[in-house]
C-alpha cells in the first residue's frame, strides 16, 4: 500500500468516519473512495486531497500530513525530497536577500 492509502485509512479510522459517511459529503464516490483506502487508487488532483481534508475535519496537520503522503505517492520519494530541497533553498535564498536589505 502507498503512503497516502495507509495515512488515508489510519485518519478515517483516528476520526471514525465511515467510507460511507465520507462519500456521502463529498463529491467522490464510494467504490473510488474504498479503493483509495486500500490503495488500489489515488486521486488525480490536489483539490480531491483538500475536499477530503475539510470533509474529514483534518487539523492543520494533519492536511498538511495527507497531502505530504499524496505528493510523496504521486512523484516518488526521491523525485518530492528532490523539490522539497530546491523549495528550501529557494526560500533561504528569499530570506537572505529580504534580511540583507
Amino acid at each position: 500500500m502507498s503512503k497516502f492509502s495507509v495515512l488515508f485509512s489510519d485518519l478515517l479510522e483516528r476520526k471514525c468516519i465511515t467510507v460511507y459517511s465520507l462519500a456521502q459529503t463529498t463529491d467522490i464516490d464510494r467504490p473510488y473512495l474504498q479503493k483509495m483506502k486500500k490503495g488500489e487508487r489515488i486521486p488525480k488532483d490536489v483539490t480531491k486531497i483538500k475536499e477530503l481534508s475539510i470533509a474529514m475535519h483534518l487539523t492543520q496537520t494533519e492536511a498538511a500530513e495527507l497531502l505530504e503522503a499524496y505528493h510523496l505517492t504521486t512523484l516518488g520519494e526521491e523525485t518530492y525530497l528532490s523539490h522539497k530541497k530546491i523549495l528550501s533553498t529557494i526560500n533561504s535564498i528569499y530570506d537572505i536577500n529580504n534580511n540583507s536589505i
